[in-house]
């Protein structure tokens, strides 16, 4: 395994008390993200430990690729923009990783006819800009 599986695009917010070590899991496999399970085994990564200096909330990184791992240092919003996509082509993804559904652009119009409301209340027009009345 040359890079680690993106488990999440996002960081995850946990918190952590004074004196606790955690360890975050590096390669993307754990079930238990973003700490270790040991799922790491025959694939070249290893676990990082955190030691908490203080109570706080902590951001550990989601997307396996931060600088400063195991705290997020923003890599995911590359990740979202598909441009660290780009660079890893191949590699398996998760399937919170994958593009978003793409639905159909509602339309007041087409999808509920006459029931348009101006949120200006009275006195706007009964239906939207560029559909006319009549």
């Amino acid at each position: 395994m040359d890079a680690p599986r993106i488990a999440h695009i996002v960081p995850f917010p946990l918190p952590v008390k004074k004196g606790d070590t955690v360890y975050w899991c590096a390669c993307g496999l754990s079930k238990t993200q973003p700490y270790c399970d040991g799922s790491h085994k025959g694939t070249g990564f290893s676990p990082v430990p955190y030691t908490a200096t203080r109570d706080k909330i902590v951001f550990f990184c989601g997307c396996k690729h931060s600088a400063k791992a195991p705290l997020c240092d923003g890599t995911h919003v590359q990740v979202k923009e598909g441009k660290l996509l780009r660079r890893l082509r191949g590699q398996a993804f998760s399937r919170c990783c994958a593009a978003p559904p793409q639905y159909p652009r509602w339309s007041p119009s087409r999808h509920s006819p006459g029931l348009y409301r101006h949120p200006a209340g009275a006195g706007a027009p009964s239906a939207p800009p560029g559909e006319g009345a009549g």
